[in-house]
């Protein structure tokens, strides 16, 4: 590894121990390295390939058969209706996307979600941004997965396990899309964390870049946490959903990165 991309490996993990995220080095023969870590519990590599000598920050998703089988039972408007609802999400993210296979007019068996990062003006708070495109658009994908082939409309995301993959297998984690646990609750050890995240998030209301409806919404979703919260038996589920709109609502905002990776690892600590 020659001393620029020796540099650009270390400051990356700088930046993740700085922020207390826990990270490994994956083996990985078409990479230059290859750092793997997780965000709201879901793998996120983290590659500089040899092919292309610019970091890339990806992770896959994995559909499994049962629900290529649904996918293919769809009918047919509805089913194209779901793909290109997708592909606009992904869109707007601004994030890279590919389908396996590449035609797939009635299923899918894989997503891969991407961002590509050049080294020229790279910083902690432009790296920390775009691994949160990612893991949002990750996230959004496999709730509309979900929503599609079982019909839940919840904010909860798979119980299913994650595997380490290498850049060979297009740059990303296999996660397979599956049921999920809508009755569990958090443990109160866990509360005080998302209370101090609940006071963080207060702060952003003062915010002038958030419009009237934007903090209307904002205000509403800090008061469903909080009456989660109170309740004495707050639901993951709800309190999942309530972040990740609130996420939504102040991404916009500068310097929000920090409050995104504390709300992802507070998440991935759930499982």
């Amino acid at each position: 590894m020659d001393k620029k991309n020796e540099v650009t490996k270390h400051r990356i993990i700088g930046w993740l121990e700085k922020n207390n995220i826990k990270y490994q080095e994956i083996s990985d023969p078409e990479a230059i390295f290859n750092i793997q870590t997780k965000f709201n519990n879901q793998n996120i590599h983290l590659f500089l390939k040899k092919s292309t000598l610019s970091l890339i920050i990806g992770t896959k998703i994995t559909v499994q058969e049962e629900e290529q089988k649904k996918l293919r039972d769809m009918d047919e408007a509805k089913r194209s209706d779901f793909f290109w609802d997708l592909k606009f999400s992904f869109a707007n993210f601004a994030v890279g996307f590919e389908f396996e296979p590449e035609k797939y007019d009635k299923y899918f068996e894989a997503i891969f979600i991407t961002k590509k990062l050049f080294f020229d003006g790279l910083t902690e708070e432009k790296f920390l941004e775009s691994v949160n495109e990612v893991t949002r658009a990750l996230m959004i994908g496999l709730w509309k997965l979900n929503k599609e082939v079982y019909g839940k409309t919840s904010g909860e995301t798979p119980g299913s396990p994650t595997y380490n993959i290498t850049t060979g297998d297009v740059d990303g984690s296999i996660i397979q899309v599956g049921t999920s646990d809508t009755t569990a609750f958090i443990d109160n050890s866990k509360t005080n964390e998302l209370r101090e995240i609940v006071k963080l998030l207060k702060e952003f209301l003062q915010d002038t870049s958030l419009n009237g409806e934007q903090k209307n919404r904002l205000e509403k979703e800090i008061s469903s946490i909080e009456d989660e919260t109170q309740s004495g038996k707050p639901k993951i589920q709800k309190i999942k959903e309530c972040l990740t709109n609130s996420i939504e609502i102040i991404k916009g905002i500068s310097d929000t990165a920090p409050l995104v990776l504390k709300i992802g690892i507070w998440l991935g600590s759930l499982i």
